[in-house]
């Protein structure tokens, strides 16, 4: 029986934000497993700076919302953060606590696949794809309306060193205690077809070598490849 997602990210949610986004993990050959992740919000950073002002951003599968006091300083009008994690939620709601922020956002503890998103200019996510179904995307998607999007998956390769490192890294560090709740790979064709038939339309895929097996799916009013 796989772990229950709130139980296994409650247990593991901060300590995992610290070890992807603040500190260096090394495999074989000096590779560091978390320079994809981090590349991966320093996009997301980006592309949100050229176009939150003024919008409602919603993020889907926010963790502790690493990004809500970017996004706010940015000029947006809203930021809502939903997670499965109660942990989660509490840690974002502590940092934004009587802050000038405060009344700009709202932080939802709900399973994503049980959440009915209120509608937003911008929706995006960071990672989520890589934990769930494709009917659980597809489904998730078409109760999500969004003028623009952008969503990161993890692309399947044939053979990718990265991404054998990747699923080493995996197994050993905690796919082989919670029955296999481990990440996902997708095909950017699986990703593309549970788009379709959504409020999501004209999907582009951005590739670049910094984010390794990772890829970025968008629909925004601007080409990503100048952030290569």
């Amino acid at each position: 029986m796989q772990a229950e997602p709130s139980t296994f990210w409650n247990n593991k949610i901060l300590q995992w934000e610290n070890e992807k986004y603040f500190t260096k993990q090394r495999l074989l050959f000096n590779y560091d497993v978390n320079s994809s992740v981090k590349k991966r919000m320093e996009l997301a950073r980006s592309i949100l700076k050229e176009i939150v002002r003024g919008q409602t951003v919603l993020e889907l599968g926010c963790g502790s919302a690493l990004l809500m006091e970017d996004i706010l300083s940015f000029g947006a009008k809203k930021y809502i953060g939903v997670d499965v994690s109660s942990v989660a939620i509490k840690a974002a709601n502590d940092r934004i606590l009587n802050t000038e922020y405060e009344s700009k956002i709202e932080l939802v503890n709900k399973n994503i696949t049980e959440y009915s998103p209120p509608k937003a200019d911008i929706c995006f996510s960071l990672g989520l794809f890589d934990w769930l179904s494709p009917h659980e995307i597809s489904f998730l998607l078409k109760k999500t309306e969004a003028t623009y999007y952008f969503h990161s998956f993890s692309e399947k390769k044939k053979f990718s060193f990265s991404q054998f490192f990747h699923r080493v890294y995996v197994y050993t560090k905690y796919g082989h205690k919670n029955h296999n709740y481990i990440p996902r790979y997708y095909t950017e064709r699986e990703i593309v077809t549970s788009l379709e038939n959504t409020t999501y339309f004209a999907p582009r895929v951005f590739r670049c070598p910094a984010l390794s097996f990772g890829c970025i799916v968008y629909n925004l009013p601007q080409s990503m490849e100048a952030l290569k």
